[in-house]
């Protein structure tokens, strides 16, 4: 493809921890690029395993779980996801991912952990 080290150079490499198709969208408008031609490109991401989807429109070059959140910004670090993201707690404990955005509640499966 021909715009493969942009489009990760941009989301990849920049500290993007999460992108949404409208943020490709914006980035390679200018370069007149179709729209169907950007969803095709996201689409060969999807299936050569390069990028993970999240939720719906939102995706992540990341394996961590912890770049979920992201997805539903503000967010905040459930209690013993936080104590382990800080290192004063060593016991294995499920993310949870706390917002203000009224989203579906529930479990959500990202790379085989439980969410």
């Amino acid at each position: 493809m021909k715009y493969t080290k942009e489009f990760e150079s941009l989301f990849n490499n920049n500290g993007f921890p999460v992108f949404t198709l409208e943020d490709v969208m914006l980035a390679f408008k200018s370069k007149g690029i179709s729209y169907n031609y950007r969803r095709l490109m996201l689409h060969k991401y999807l299936k050569s395993g390069k990028i993970k989807r999240i939720s719906r429109g939102i995706y992540t070059f990341h394996d961590d779980a912890i770049v979920v959140g992201f997805a539903f910004r503000p967010f905040y670090c459930g209690l013993e996801s936080a104590l382990n993201i800080l290192g004063f707690s060593t016991q294995g404990a499920n993310n949870i991912v706390i917002t203000t955005r009224n989203v579906r509640p529930g479990i959500r499966v990202f790379e085989g952990q439980k969410l």
